[in-house]
């Protein structure tokens, strides 16, 4: 991108990962309304005023996302100079449709990294319901998102809450582990390799027409 439009492209990015992280804080708190009583022992009373509050939260979460552009009007009252405060203005572009199509697509990388996940653990476990594992999933995918790590210890991460949640479906840690691990080498380590020999590539070619000329 070109330097003056930099900003502007980060803070619509900004936008872009906040619809996928909507997406799982939603269809994770859903399927904790539905698991919470089986991690834990509680009465009716405070199960079902749980189970509310994790209704009111998905839907503050989605309103709150959907209104972003109303930021603007508070970043504007800020008695601040930056850049970043006159190109935050580039949110108030974004409609109502624009928000609906990038929560669709991240529902849909959603449902395609949730798919995948259901596939490895189906198969090192057929006897575990497709609707089981899908609910489990989701409730994975919410507590590695809300639970802080550094890229080296994601994977000990995930291991750890994979273990948790896929523990309680009766599977074996060792099943767990090596669904996790494929899931991570696939998912995150091959494009990363394959990123950066494409860079590589990319420099050499720049260097071998540079000295061609």
């Amino acid at each position: 991108m070109s330097p003056e439009n930099r900003v502007r492209g980060a803070l619509l990015t900004f936008i872009s990962s906040s619809s996928q992280l909507l997406v799982t804080l939603q269809l994770g708190l859903i399927s904790l309304v539905y698991f919470l009583p089986e991690f834990v022992e509680m009465d009716t009373l405070l199960t079902n005023a749980l189970r509310l509050l994790f209704v009111l939260l998905v839907l503050l979460f989605t309103f709150a996302w959907l209104k972003l552009p109303l930021l603007v009007r508070w970043v504007d009252k800020l008695n601040i100079k930056s850049a970043w405060k006159e190109k935050v203005h580039v949110w108030e572009s974004c409609t109502p449709r624009d928000f609906f199509v990038l929560w669709y697509f991240s529902l849909f990388r959603y449902i395609f990294f949730t798919t995948q996940q259901i596939i490895v653990f189906y198969l090192l476990n057929p006897w575990i319901s497709i609707p089981e594992l899908f609910g489990l999933s989701a409730l994975s995918f919410l507590l590695i998102t809300i639970i802080p790590s550094i890229a080296l210890g994601e994977l000990g991460v995930r291991g750890g809450v994979n273990i948790a949640v896929f523990g309680f479906a009766g599977l074996l840690s060792s099943d767990v582990l090596l669904a996790t691990f494929t899931l991570w080498f696939v998912n995150l380590v091959l494009p990363a390799l394959m990123g950066a020999i494409s860079v590589l590539f990319l420099k050499y070619k720049r260097t071998f027409n540079l000295r061609e000329k």
